[in-house]
This record gives structure tokens, C-alpha cells and sequence, in this order.
């Protein structure tokens, strides 16, 4: 989805809060995801979520153009649900 998005202004940012280090690069390499991914095993940047489950893993915070929380899903997300989700931020955007 980031390659379809991307070059619309959609920006994206793995957090691995679960994972030891060597297995969350290892991941993100053989996916080859190529957007940013950070290692954050104290789980600081979802906390700074307050109101969002910091400990559901995975979980799928999307911001709005302003930093606002717009949607969040917690557990797996239907691509096509995601998809939807992020083509609606992206018209608000253009708009």
C-alpha cells in the first residue's frame, strides 16, 4: 500500500514494540518495507497515544494531515478496510 500511496503525500512509520532488534530488521528486510521503521522496545511512542491500547500488537494509528488521530485499528486490518481509509485522508488532503 505504500507504494501506491507515496507519492501522494502518505507517509508511514513501522514501530516494533514486541521484537527483538536482529528479528524486527530482519523482518522489515525481507519484506523490504521502504518506509521508515523504528525499534522502540519500552513502547514510548505509543504511549504517547493516550486513550489508544499501547499493548495490542499490531495495532494501526492513522493521523490526518494535522497530526489528529483519524482512525485506529487494533489487531489485523482487511487491506481493503485500510485502503479505504487512507484514500478518504488523502482526498481531505488534495482537497
Amino acid at each position: 500500500m505504500h507504494a501506491d500511496v507515496a507519492d501522494r503525500g502518505a507517509q508511514f512509520l513501522g514501530i516494533d514494540v514486541k521484537d527483538q532488534r536482529q528479528m524486527a530488521v530482519a523482518f522489515v528486510e525481507r519484506l523490504g518495507v521502504a518506509y521508515p521503521s523504528v525499534f522502540d522496545p519500552r513502547g514510548e511512542v505509543a504511549m504517547a497515544f493516550r486513550g489508544f491500547p499501547a499493548n495490542v500488537v499490531p495495532s494501526t494509528i492513522l493521523l490526518d494531515r494535522d497530526g489528529r488521530v483519524a482512525a485506529v485499528y487494533t489487531g489485523q486490518v482487511r487491506g481493503d478496510d485500510l485502503r479505504a481509509a487512507v484514500e478518504l485522508l488523502i482526498e481531505e488532503t488534495e482537497a
